[in-house]
């Protein structure tokens, strides 16, 4: 996946978890929940669905993920259908970690 280093910090943040609690840890992210407690932070769907979706949703979002000719398309609207973020890939997650992250660049 093409994923610049800091960009996992920025999307973690913006799901909602707070960056000086935010480590990496053997290649992936794991977010301090308390003392002695690391939550893995794979960026993975499962991850996304659980995390980063609810927050598009709560900022009026709509998503829409696509697959032709083994491509995968995930496209982020507004709530005037105006679209927000793209991400073309062989791979469902990176396609829709790259249409996330256009969201987030735009947020912050």
């Amino acid at each position: 996946m093409d994923i610049k280093e800091q960009d996992p910090i920025k999307f973690w943040t913006w799901c909602g978890f707070e960056k000086d609690k935010l480590r990496k840890i053997d290649g992936s992210y794991h977010y301090l929940k308390e003392p002695l407690l690391w939550l893995a932070l794979p960026l993975c769907l499962d991850t996304i669905f659980q995390y980063a979706i609810p927050k598009l949703q709560e900022k009026g979002y709509n998503l829409h993920l696509d697959s032709r000719s083994s491509k995968f398309f995930a496209v982020i609207f507004n709530s005037s259908e105006k679209r927000m973020g793209l991400g073309i890939s062989d791979n469902p997650t990176e396609a829709l970690y790259n249409a996330i992250m256009k969201v987030v660049n735009k947020d912050v």
